[in-house]
């Protein structure tokens, strides 16, 4: 929805709503390490988001864009414990 609000052309919308999606995920800090949560942000600001504001913008849906958002979560969610278990908190009971 983002992405509809910013005026401008194509590459100033892909720029702000990365920006801001990275932004979004500083909601993870309770779940993340500091190191990991400023990973998390710049990998979300500057390599995803920029993939998934330019797939919004060139099928005008943001269905794939969630598609890939979960693909990128799943690996992450498998992938960061396992093999990075100092970035994750530990005794976090919701």
């Amino acid at each position: 929805w983002v992405i509809n609000k910013i005026e401008g052309s194509n590459k100033e919308k892909i720029l702000y709503s990365s920006i801001f999606f990275g932004l979004y995920h500083l909601k993870n800090a309770y779940v993340l390490t500091l190191p990991a949560l400023i990973y998390q942000i710049g990998y979300a600001a500057v390599f995803v988001g920029p993939i998934f504001a330019w797939v919004r913008l060139r099928y005008n849906s943001i269905f794939a864009s969630i598609i890939l958002h979960s693909g990128n979560n799943a690996v992450a969610d498998t992938i960061t414990p396992k093999f990075f278990p100092l970035l994750v908190k530990r005794n976090i009971h919701f």
